[in-house]
């Protein structure tokens, strides 16, 4: 990410209509993640006169369920709404989006936790130092016995590179609430920032075992593997990750980088392209 300068001044802008600023789309699909004002360019839902309804689980039918949500039921500026929308967004790694809709969250009321937890990580991957420092200090400052605060803490720390202490929030914050699989990863990486690879995985284990069901501490054992170079577990847990979840240009991007390492060039440029289309569709 990126450290301390301009890029830690700049905070997303909440337009009239829309928590999403189109001076700043950083992907052509911006616009049909959830943003409250995307479809009155197109006309409400239901005017597209004969053709046919998007297949259940596409691109296009969840952003029509926004659309209806916006325009029809009238709750776009629902923090229900946004929150699932930055939700969207950060899963596709579109963090500028995301963190716009939960800036949007934040601009109507400040202790909604809706979506706070995508609010400090997206915070991370911008490198926003300022703007997760005043995130941090008023969730502690609201209820410093919730291990959301504590989480933003220690993903302060392990922004600006101070890992030991990045490590004893993340471990408060699991102690408040062992079953918040986010803590463990945060906790598994300021181990793995450390170069403490057992201590990572033990973590990322952890976090597995409270998202039945997730790819995401997959992803991470299996990047945790990959960078101690243990090829075969690295695909394992990569290879796992992608078929609990294909949708995840990371995972691709991962895999590229795995199949790059066992010299198989062509298997990582097939991952590398499908990361590719993954992220801009």
């Amino acid at each position: 990410g990126r450290g301390g300068g301009e890029g830690d001044d700049e905070k997303p802008a909440v337009p009239g209509a829309s928590p999403v600023d189109r001076a700043d789309v950083q992907s052509p699909s911006v616009l049909s993640l959830g943003s409250p004002d995307f479809a009155a360019e197109d006309g409400p839902p239901g005017d597209g006169g004969e053709d046919a309804a998007p297949p259940p689980g596409s691109v296009d039918s969840v952003d029509s369920a926004f659309r209806s949500l916006a325009l029809v039921h009238g709750l776009g500026r629902s923090p229900d709404t946004l929150a699932r929308a930055a939700s969207r967004s950060y899963a596709r790694h579109d963090l500028r989006s995301a963190l716009a809709y939960c800036a949007a969250i934040d601009a109507d009321d400040p202790y909604c936790t809706a979506a706070k937890y995508v609010h400090v990580a997206c915070l991370v991957g911008l490198g926003s130092r300022r703007g997760l420092y005043r995130l941090a200090h008023r969730l502690v400052d609201s209820d410093p016995r919730d291990s959301l605060a504590w989480f933003a803490v220690g993903s302060y720390y392990y922004l600006i590179r101070r890992y030991d202490l990045a490590q004893r929030h993340f471990s408060r914050a699991t102690r408040l609430d062992p079953g918040r699989a986010e803590c463990w990863i945060g906790f598994g990486c300021s181990f793995a920032a450390c170069d403490e690879s057992d201590q990572a995985l033990a973590s990322f284990r952890a976090a597995q075992n409270k998202l039945r069901g997730g790819h995401v501490p997959l992803l991470y054992m299996g990047m945790e593997y990959l960078r101690t170079n243990h090829l075969s577990l690295a695909g394992h847990f990569l290879r796992g990750a992608q078929e609990t979840d294909p949708s995840d240009p990371l995972v691709c991007n991962e895999l590229g980088v795995w199949s790059s390492r066992r010299g198989d060039d062509e298997d990582a440029a097939f991952w590398s392209a499908r990361a590719l289309r993954l992220h801009v569709s």
